[in-house]
């Protein structure tokens, strides 16, 4: 425990000697290849019962361009971090961490490009984006807990259609088990989807999806 204690402290010295001046909310830039950061979420409840205070998503996140064809992210998550009730002064909580997306990004064309790895099923609208302190609505939507896996472990073939402008689609699958089993809504091996959305504006577009 001592030497990793040291560890992580000599890594993130040494991270912040060679970083870039760091910004709130773009994280820590080493260089193209390699960022680091994270985020955290809070919760304060109160009640005739009992008054909370929740650390309930913690995250640590790499990603990074290694060429223009070729780029990668990690993220690391526990959820229900630390729980402690002002009011009797009891705690609980997890430190468990599970991978939540890990992947690769091969860029080829405007209409053909793969990620391979654990990523967020590609369906839906705020499902995409994981993280909830970014989004409007702070729970995961139905339609990717109750009708699609959350997350899935394989491959998502993804671009715009030729000949169609803006519409954009995703053919997703999954053979296989998933990186962390315990971490997962539908646990499964065996997945295939399609989804497509239709842009019309900035603000304006339309998607479905079948799996």
């Amino acid at each position: 425990m001592y030497l990793k204690k040291i560890f992580l402290f000599s890594f993130t010295l040494l991270s912040l000697l060679h970083a870039d001046d760091y910004v709130l909310g773009r994280g820590l830039h080493l260089d193209d290849t390699f960022n680091v950061g994270g985020y955290f979420s809070t919760e304060f409840e109160s009640n005739e019962n009992a008054d909370t205070l929740t650390l309930d998503d913690v995250a640590v996140m790499a990603y990074g361009d290694i060429n223009p064809m070729f780029s990668y992210l990690a993220e690391f998550e526990a959820i229900g971090f630390y729980t402690k009730n002002l009011t009797d002064g009891a705690d609980e909580g997890s430190q468990q961490f599970h991978i939540e997306r890990l992947y690769g990004d091969i860029w080829l064309l405007d209409n053909l490009n793969i990620r391979f790895g654990k990523m967020i099923t590609p369906v839906g609208y705020w499902n995409i984006e994981p993280i909830n302190v970014l989004r409007d609505t702070t729970s995961n939507p139905l339609y990717s807990t109750l009708l699609f896996p959350r997350l899935l472990t394989g491959l998502d073939i993804n671009g715009y259609v030729p000949a169609v402008e803006g519409m954009r689609y995703h053919f997703f699958g999954q053979k296989n088990h998933d990186f962390d089993e315990h971490y997962i809504n539908i646990p499964n091996n065996h997945f295939f989807g399609l989804s497509v959305e239709q842009e019309f504006s900035l603000e304006l577009s339309a998607n479905g999806s079948v799996g």
